[in-house]
């Protein structure tokens, strides 16, 4: 998955820990990265097995060959890829800023063009992901080599981008891309070019895979990079004009018929849904429901599901009824957990149907959950030794035993875990990819599926296999199966009289059998799209040991439905292992690329390796202008500039801003420093920023000229600068994606000055103007260290949380020079019911000590309008000064409660009231409430003259309205209209603009 980001991005997400509030990227391991160069490589990796590495590399420079030959460009410099060596070691990156969820493969970003991916379960997954980076790769380095073309500015739309990295590392025959087209074929949804670009739910990836293999089968390879160059420079419209000769809309016609024309030969012989109703669907759950696992006695069913809307989470349903039962596993419910794996795996029951185990990953590691189903407890969490990574765990038949498919350092074999001595053995130790176990009914077989070639002198096959393993002997025999065509996900029968799995010999995912006693082949299902999960690699059918009972997943209209089968009423029908069809094809069908599997993997003729030295370079420059100002008030300049640069691992990051706006006294500075290597962020900043203020006054005085003596007006200018300097040091440390500890310590200086500018007047011809020095405060600093505990598990919706929860609490000391203790405790609720959510905060900040109503510090005011709306307005005060005044509203102490229903009105379908792909808006109800005081009304400091203390505490209320609109994600803007509720003003409401997301 590429990035196309801009420099905002960049500027704004040095941490996640630098907000308020927000999630975390925890650092849980450190990387010790060495160097290994190739000719056209420089790889980053930790990994100390020099052949995996090696292997890598060689594999690395056949895609680069491989695009080199259709691109007919080269990357003029090593080309930086960062290898990590599980997808849990790669969430935790720091060359990419921001979270990476369990769905990245791998990230491709512009700036250094830097290659950043973990080593995948199997070797094609890995193939497939590296290929698809470089092809990112070499589109940025294409732009980055051509005139009028900027990355941050070209206009390429997301489909044509991974489009074209998906047909050049897949090619066009692919099934799972063909069940998303068979799909738009089936229900008459076949989008226009235009229609990709604007709406997310015609998939990037598949659709544009589809676009690119209809384009180069038709006009030839050669056009993919006029193609892509012209899009990037003028919009893809003109470049589909320019370098076919037709216009977009003729290009998709088009491109529909010929999917019509191709995928209409299969519908006669399939159906189109499968016979019976379904069990979960969105109906009664979401559109993405998968992974499904049925109980051994038949009577339920485990499934991933995204019903909830937000996150995907673990359901319980019953199998008969599909009655939603409760949910298993969550992330709002364990905070410890930073993701379910759900994607590439699925759940095990024990045989007696009481518990299920399910992977996920925590702190930078899978781990093996085991649930309680009656309770919805956890009873045991096990971490499998010696593993990088595992999935699809099975249960044996005595329950004392689980199989998984396990990863050390890129080599997946099947292994069986001991819970009750926590011991785990490995069963098939070899260069190939075994994966999806399971076990048979007396426990003393094996199945599972593979990438091991029948003739096992060559590297592997290109397709994967079902295999079994003899535990006795230790045995693996390649089952009979299909010539053609992957076969995935083997499960035994009831009584192991046949083993079934999914199979797309002739093009089309289905569910087929094996006959062990005749080995004989038979197909169960004949849909006209598939019976798939999420990837190829995806779990889609269960069987029920005691009853036979069959569950699967099916695609059909972009949703996963689950259904149910019993066995006997799927009536096989003999097949040959010979079939071969073309459904899976992309059509046109015609292709100038070498398909991944001939891919010429060659020694190297040249390999070195090297220690990693860290050194800063630039990511980032820009400006927000430069400028000469002139006025009444003199000549100055305004203008900034700001640099981020940091090391090629992102280890260390260094941000570097300065700014202009008037005299030399006016420039502002900042450096701010972060390392990300261990657990532990430390940081550092240093920063010079003149504020400066002003303020008119009148008078009317006598001014002589000459002997005379004559009254003049006399206007007075303030102006008021305040300069702030300020060193500080910082530490994050992420207890988990949801939970953090903060610290630091910031000295601060502050001087003051004052200019008074002195105009003359009379009868509106200026006599004379001076300027003075007036004298301010003297200047004061002080220390401050600071400590926070933060939780945000929060999940946002269109325009502000929806669902979780947020806790801040937080106590800050100031020192030498000023005697405070400041406390904040900050909670938040949020509650989701279709189709509202329910907010609730509740706030308490307070400054305590000596000092604590210093005019040296800003009073608190809850008057803000993200505090309390509606007391912002200066209209309002002038209004009601006998009953409220601002001074009211201030204090060293503030309480605010705040309530809100918020609805999302036009946006996606699963969330919004009104369908939208382009509006997203929330509308709010909401009511606050606020009171200031101060707890010390004595406090003094020295001469310092103290801010009024009001005689007694005044609680404020309003109620109101509010619409947030989001805009294309870069801001939210809140217009609302508040009704101060409070007792004694006069007022009918106040209208107020907030430019920030729902609280």
């Amino acid at each position: 998955m590429t990035r196309w980001c801009c420099f905002v991005f960049l500027l704004l997400t040095i941490s996640s820990n630098a907000q308020y509030f927000g999630r975390n990227k925890p650092h849980y391991k450190t990387f010790r990265f060495d160097v290994t160069r190739t000719s056209h490589f420089d790889f980053y990796t930790y990994l100390r097995n020099d052949s995996i590495v090696t292997d890598f590399a060689r594999l690395s420079e056949a895609w680069y060959s491989h695009h080199q030959k259709i691109l007919k460009d080269t990357i003029p410099f090593r080309n930086p890829l960062i290898v990590y060596n599980t997808p849990a070691d790669f969430q935790q990156t720091t060359a990419i800023q921001g979270p990476i969820g369990a769905g990245t493969g791998g990230v491709t970003e512009g700036m250094k063009n830097r290659v950043v991916m973990p080593l995948m379960e199997t070797h094609r997954q890995t193939s497939h992901v590296l290929g698809h980076e470089l092809v990112h790769a070499f589109q940025y380095s294409l732009m980055r080599e051509a005139d009028s073309i900027s990355i941050y500015t070209a206009d390429v739309p997301l489909w044509m981008v991974e489009g074209m990295a998906e047909y050049m590392s897949i090619g066009n025959r692919d099934t799972h891309t063909a069940m998303w087209m068979r799909d738009a074929v089936l229900n008459n949804d076949i989008p226009t070019l235009e229609k990709m670009s604007k709406d997310m739910r015609y998939f990037p990836y598949r659709y544009g895979q589809a676009f690119w293999s209809y384009v180069a089968g038709t006009y030839g390879d050669s056009v993919i990079k006029k193609i892509f160059m012209n899009a990037a420079k003028n919009g893809y419209q003109h470049a589909i004009k320019t370098v076919l000769g037709i216009n977009d809309d003729s290009l998709s016609k088009s491109w529909a018929t010929s999917l019509k024309a191709h995928y209409g030969k299969f519908r006669d012989n399939t159906i189109p849904l499968p016979m019976t109703s379904a069990v979960i669907s969105d109906e009664n759950a979401g559109s993405l429901n998968v992974s499904p696992k049925i109980s051994p006695d038949g009577k339920y069913i485990a499934f991933f599901s995204e019903k909830e809307v937000f996150t995907i989470n673990l359901f319980l349903a019953e199998v008969g009824s599909g009655k939603i039962i409760k949910t298993l596993s969550s992330t709002k419910r364990n905070t410890d957990i930073d993701e379910l794996s759900f994607i590439e795996s699925g759940g095990a029951w024990t045989p007696d149907s009481r518990q299920f185990a399910y992977v996920v990953y925590e702190k930078g590691r899978n781990m093996l959950y085991v649930i309680d189903v009656a309770s919805g407890k956890t009873v045991h969490s096990y971490q499998l030794p010696g593993l990088d990574f595992f999935s699809n765990p099975t249960w044996s038949p005595d329950g004392k035993r689980i199989a998984v498919a396990g990863t050390i350092k890129g080599v997946s074999d099947i292994y069986v875990f001991e819970p009750s001595v926590r011991t785990l053995h490995n069963i098939t130790s070899d260069k190939w990819s075994d994966i999806q176990p399971d076990w048979s009914t007396d426990g003393s077989t094996i199945i599972f599926s593979s990438d091991r070639p029948k003739d096992q002198t060559q590297v592997r096959s290109s397709t994967f296999s079902i295999c079994s393993l003899d535990l006795t002997t230790r045995k693996v025999h390649i089952l009979p199966g299909f010539e053609h065509g992957d076969q995935f996900n083997p499960v035994y029968s009831a009584k192991d009289t046949s083993i079934y799995f999914l199979a797309d010999p002739d093009g089309i995912r289905n569910i087929y059998s094996y006959s062990l006693a005749s080995q004989k082949l038979f197909k169960l299902t004949n849909v006209f799209t598939g019976i798939s999960g999420i990837t190829e690699y995806s779990p889609a059918i269960s069987v029920a040991r005691n009853t036979g009972m069959i569950v699967y997943s099916f695609y059909n209209q972009k949703k996963y439905s689950i259904y149910s089968h019993p066995v006997e009423k799927l009536a096989g029908i003999p097949v040959e292992t010979s079939i071969k069809g073309d459904a899976n094809v992309l059509p046109p069908g015609k292709s100038e690329i070498d398909p991944p599997e001939s891919l010429k993997v060659k020694q190297l003729a040249k390999i070195t390796k090297a220690p990693y030295r860290p050194r800063f370079k630039l990511d980032f420059i820009g400006n927000s202008g430069v400028g000469v100002v002139a006025g009444r008030f003199g000549t100055g300049l305004a203008g900034g500039v700001n640099a981020m640069f940091s090391d090629i691992v992102g280890n260390n990051m260094l941000l570097t801003g300065l700014s202009m706006n008037g005299r030399i006294t006016d420039i502002a500075g900042t450096v701010a420093f972060i390392n990300q290597k261990h657990k532990v962020q430390l940081g550092g900043m240093v920063s010079h920023i003149p504020y400066r203020a002003g303020f008119n006054s009148y008078e009317y005085v006598p001014f002589t000229v000459g002997a005379d003596t004559v009254m003049v007006d006399k206007y007075i200018t303030d102006i008021v600068r305040i300069v702030e300097n300020m060193v500080g040091v910082f530490a994050y440390y992420p207890l988990s994606q949801t939970r953090r500890i903060e610290a630091g310590t910031t000295l601060s200086f502050y001087k003051y000055s004052q200019e008074r500018i002195n105009t003359f007047m009379k009868e509106g011809a200026r006599i004379q103007e001076t300027k003075e020095d007036v004298p301010s405060l003297d200047p004061y600093g002080f220390l401050a260290v600071n400590t926070a505990y933060v939780v945000d598990n929060s999940f946002f919706g269109i325009a502000s949380p929806m669902k979780g929860r947020r806790t801040r609490y937080e106590v800050q000391e100031y020192l030498d020079g000023l005697k405070v203790t400041a406390v904040l405790a900050d909670q938040r609720y949020y509650t989701y019911v279709k189709p509202v959510a329910f907010a609730i905060r509740g706030l308490y900040t307070g400054r305590y000590g000596a000092d604590a109503n210093t005019t040296r510090l800003t009073p608190l005011f809850l008057g803000y309008p993200t505090l309390v709306r509606g007391y912002d307005a200066y209209s309002l005060y002038e209004r009601n000064k006998e009953n409220i005044s601002v001074d009211a509203l201030t204090g060293s102490q503030i309480a605010i409660l705040n309530g809100e229903v918020r609805l999302p009105f036009t946006g996606p379908k699963r969330l919004a009231v009104i369908t939208s792909n382009y509006i997203f808006t929330e509308l709010a109800l909401f009511a606050d409430a606020g009171t200031a005081w101060r707890a010390d009304k004595a406090a003094t400091t020295g001469t310092e003259t103290l801010i009024p203390v009001p005689d007694k505490m005044k609680p404020v209320y309003s109620a109101g309205l509010s619409l947030r609109i989001n805009l294309f994600g870069m801001l939210v803007l809140e217009p609302f209209y508040a009704l101060p509720l409070t007792k004694g003003i006069r007022s009918k409401g106040i209208f107020g603009l907030n430019f920030a997301p729902g609280w």
